[in-house]
């Protein structure tokens, strides 16, 4: 029988880790500041950062947030949330940076270090090679 002095055993509903990932990913793809994504979203600068670093905001600005990175809240409340947060990585309307991005921090044989390298270095290329493409479409017309 548990022990009453423990206090009662909550759950977590939320993957803060996620919702960190998905909010910078999501920010980053869209090339803004995070006072920029603040203004965009329509919450503090502040609360952008916490919540990259792992914090849970209170219930609006977590609705708020979800909507805008594309972050389904609705599987973390069913008893098979990580297997189904596993399966699906990114939104279907993650840009192609977001997505990469995604992946590359997914992958568990990767630091967060490396994942971040990789994920800047394929963020560069990425600008590179699509303006590059951008300017033969602009002399073909």
């Amino acid at each position: 029988m548990p022990d009453p002095a423990d206090g009662p055993k909550t759950e977590n509903l939320i993957d803060a880790i996620e919702l960190a990932k998905r909010v910078r990913a999501k920010r980053r793809s869209k090339k803004l500041s995070i006072r920029e994504a603040a203004e965009v979203v329509g919450v503090s600068a502040p609360t952008i950062s916490r919540v990259e670093r792992g914090h849970v905001p209170e219930r609006e600005t977590l609705l708020r947030l979800a909507r805008w990175a594309g972050v389904r809240i609705d599987p973390v409340l069913h008893e098979n949330a990580r297997r189904v947060r596993n399966t699906v990585v990114h939104g279907p309307d993650a840009s192609t940076l977001e997505a990469v991005e995604l992946h590359l921090r997914a992958d568990k044989n990767l630091s967060r270090d490396d994942a971040e390298a990789l994920s800047e270095m394929f963020r560069l290329a990425y600008d590179a090679l699509s303006a590059k493409q951008a300017r033969s479409k602009g002399k073909r017309k």
